[in-house]
């Protein structure tokens, strides 16, 4: 099915497949019943089927927008009305969850939510929009300034990794980095948030840490957030791929340029770059990958559930990362044999359950402890970066609605938690 929409209790629908049509209204009438019907909001699932996540703010109405939500349900369920009511469900019966969404929506039409009016315009172009529209018309639900967000998973608990090093590398880099773009008009504000895994005596759970960031930072008002390895130092030519969000449906894999992984289109690791619309839409990053890989590749497979199999992430045509590691593949494959203790046991057992679990498994069971949370301070001076804040943070067991059957297999051996 294509594309839905609301007219006099009526349903109005197009599809690629040349399924029946019912034309809807021009002119006068159109424009008041799209004044009427603003929101149709439907849910398709039958066993097995995939659903989408779509905003788009071009139908056949002036002031509508149609989507597909990505919640699991038995049967079809079209609903229209002029706005969204208040409170839980309100008066269609909608989850707070698909209330958010149709918020989000409107965020990515470009225009205000329904209480907020009526005469709210459409962007004049389709596609990639201007930039000041692209970067203040997206602002967070806590009425934030819009903005880059700069996720980075930390814990400096193995000397070999040399860790704590590229974290001294990458803050002042990526800070002056980052800054050049509010220079040059790219973006009004960016925050570098380190997000660091306590010595839980659990392998690192990058995925988690990550999800983590963005909640933190989206309810500061971010509306662009990469979420960054603490060893890659991106090329200048790089810095619109930060500061410009991507659109709609389209997440862009910036580390492709990286030549440890070039070659591997469906790899999403190292850093990549996510409206909060979309990031919300694949419900983030799976909570329970412990250890090194996977949670990168069940990032691409929640990408492909939503937006469908032949989903690609974009990528920059240009640009260079440099790697603070200085590996290749073969010697980060070699090292990682040397350290298998380090990674995820259970990557292909939880690659199983991706269909059964994805919706419950990420964003929407995210459950941590916040140990501390302040300024990064300058290694010698003392003085605090001024856009970087460190996070310390307990990952917890993993949450609700979910398997835990493997958890005996994420520990850290005894001898390596000193």
């Amino acid at each position: 099915v294509g594309q839905y929409a609301g007219r006099e209790g009526r349903v109005a629908y197009t599809s690629p497949h040349g399924l029946p049509k019912v034309e809807p209204e021009t002119g006068e009438a159109a424009e008041a019943a799209a004044r009427r019907c603003r929101w149709v909001v439907g849910f398709l699932r039958r066993p097995k089927e995939r659903t989408r996540l779509r905003a788009n703010p071009y139908g056949d109405y002036p002031e509508q927008a149609c989507f597909w939500v990505p919640i699991p349900g038995e049967f079809l369920e079209v609903v229209s009305g002029g706005e969204v009511p208040p409170g839980p469900g309100g008066a269609w019966g909608l989850s707070e969850v698909t209330q958010a969404l149709i918020r989000d929506a409107e965020a990515a039409a470009g225009r205000p939510a329904p209480e907020d009016g009526e005469d709210a315009g459409r962007p004049e172009k389709r596609g990639r929009w201007q930039k000041e529209e692209a970067v203040m018309g997206q602002e967070g639900s806590s009425g934030g300034a819009g903005g880059v967000a700069v996720v980075v998973c930390f814990r400096d608990l193995h000397a070999e990794q040399k860790r704590g090093e590229h974290l001294r590398q990458f803050v002042p880099a990526m800070e002056s980095f980052l800054q050049r773009g509010v220079d040059q008009g790219l973006c009004p504000r960016f925050k570098i948030l380190i997000v660091e895994q306590s010595n839980d005596g659990r392998k690192f759970n990058r995925g988690k840490l990550l999800n983590i960031g963005f909640s933190l930072a989206a309810q500061e008002g971010f509306s662009i957030f990469v979420f960054h390895d603490v060893d890659l130092i991106p090329s200048d030519d790089l810095l619109p791929f930060y500061c410009q969000p991507p659109d709609s449906g389209s997440p862009v894999h910036v580390a492709r340029v990286w030549d440890r992984y070039s070659a591997n289109k469906d790899y999403g690791g190292g850093i990549v770059t996510f409206s909060r619309q979309d990031f919300t839409a694949i419900n983030g990053y799976p909570n329970n990958y412990w250890g090194w890989g996977g949670e990168d590749d069940e990032l691409i497979r929640r990408c492909k559930t939503v937006w469908g199999p032949k989903f690609r992430m974009d990528f920059p045509s240009s640009g260079s990362i440099r790697d603070l590691e200085a590996m290749d593949i073969k010697q980060k494959t070699d090292f990682l044999r040397d350290h298998k203790e380090w990674k995820c046991n259970t990557r292909y057992e939880l690659r199983d359950e991706h269909q059964a679990t994805w919706g419950s498994n990420g964003l929407s069971t995210l459950e941590y402890d916040l140990l501390a949370r302040g300024p990064l301070e300058h290694v010698g001076d003392q003085q605090p970066y001024q856009h970087t804040e460190r996070i310390h943070v307990d990952c917890k067991l993993n949450g609700p609605g979910y398997h835990d059957e493997w958890a005996g297999v994420d520990f850290l051996p005894g001898h390596l938690l000193g």
